[in-house]
């Protein structure tokens, strides 16, 4: 068992437990980039690519031929973080072909999502065409990214498409140095005929073969969402989330570890109000004035990792808190118990933003 101790806000990814040995922390990263640019100034002039090179694997999406991508393992030893930079991003030739595959196969025709609007928007309706490609975490150890807007087509006749809300029926990308997640949620806005099947699929030669699907028993009703997701994890990685406990405890309140099969880690989350050891709500207890103001003291956050099994993990983790006593100015540091700093990196995300919808937040990876 491993504790660690938190100051202002944190999360961690750390490697615990005897035998083995886990993946340095100095060479784990992720980097997303778009080859053709971003805000392309000529219609349709290069395909719309997202790129995600990660430690163990190279995964570039087509936006608007999700059949044409691109995949390939990871085998070579980089040095780190900083030396992985100097690869030429916009260079896709040492990358194998791959297909996405999402398909709904209703009343005996199959629609499939080849493509999203962010890939076929047209620059006379839109100046920023990749809107819709939503950016939400980026940085050292995790890319994610929600893809809005699945079209869905007829194979056999392209001129009929399935009726989907767009803001409902999306792709979301969760990239790890050592794992890829993507997550399909489909929301149509007709009823689908009960025996409805539901796949979602990524395939690249011989490297590379995920797959699921769902038989829907009953009517599909419309304006229902429903979700399928598939994940890339090296056969040689060996992690069992069923060995590994999680959890955290600030200001005498103890918060579980739950694992996040969207996020493919173990999140934490720390509200505000809290519900106490009696089952009221109150607020956080702090020991200082919260808000916009110059704050010099910290929250301290106890996290405790356990690993049940004999072989070392590298355990990703995430803390989610709401609310947090000051929006502005986060420096989380993961120390020991004794205070001593551990230099282990933090990749934080937080939103002060639109706070009636989403709320003030912070996301801290590691």
């Amino acid at each position: 068992m491993r504790s660690l101790r938190f100051l202002a806000f944190f999360t961690v990814c750390l490697a615990t437990a005897p035998g083995g040995a886990a993946q340095s922390l100095h060479n784990l990263h992720t980097y997303a980039s778009w080859p053709n640019g971003w805000r392309q100034l000529s219609e349709y002039a290069e395909p719309r690519i997202l790129r995600i090179e990660a430690t163990r694997y190279d995964f570039a999406l087509n936006l608007a031929d999700f059949g044409a991508s691109y995949f390939a393992v990871r085998t070579d030893t980089v040095p780190g973080y900083a030396t992985a930079l100097a690869r030429n991003s916009g260079d896709l030739s040492g990358l194998a072909g791959a297909v996405l595959r999402t398909e709904i196969v209703s009343g005996g025709v199959t629609y499939r999502a080849n493509s999203c609007r962010a890939g076929i928007a047209s620059l006379s309706t839109t100046s920023v065409p990749l809107g819709s490609a939503r950016l939400w975490e980026s940085g050292r150890y995790v890319q994610h990214y929600e893809i809005q807007g699945l079209n869905f087509v007829n194979i056999a006749n392209t001129a009929n498409t399935l009726s989907t809300t767009s803001a409902a029926s999306t792709l979301r990308i969760v990239a790890w140095p050592d794992s890829l997640t993507l997550t399909v949620t489909v929301t149509p806005t007709v009823d689908l005929s009960a025996g409805t099947v539901f796949r979602l699929s990524l395939f690249s030669g011989t490297t590379l073969n995920l797959s699921t699907e769902e038989t829907v028993a009953s009517l599909w009703p419309a304006n229902t969402s429903r979700v399928l997701r598939i994940n890339y994890q090296p056969s040689s990685d060996n992690r069992s989330t069923s060995l590994l406990t999680v959890g955290a405890t600030m200001a005498g309140i103890s918060y579980p570890g739950v694992f996040s099969a969207e996020k493919n880690c173990f999140v934490t989350l720390v509200q505000n109000p809290v519900l106490d050891s009696e089952g009221k709500v109150r607020p956080l207890a702090r020991p200082f004035l919260t808000g916009y103001r110059d704050i010099r003291d910290y929250d301290e956050i106890v996290v405790t990792l356990r690993n049940n099994g004999t072989t070392r993990q590298n355990i990703p983790y995430l803390l989610h808190m709401r609310s947090p006593a000051n929006i502005t100015g986060h420096v989380p540091i993961v120390c020991d118990l004794s205070g001593n700093p551990l230099g282990i990196p933090i990749q934080l995300s937080k939103n002060w933003h639109a706070t009636t919808t989403m709320g003030e937040y912070l996301m801290a990876y590691a």
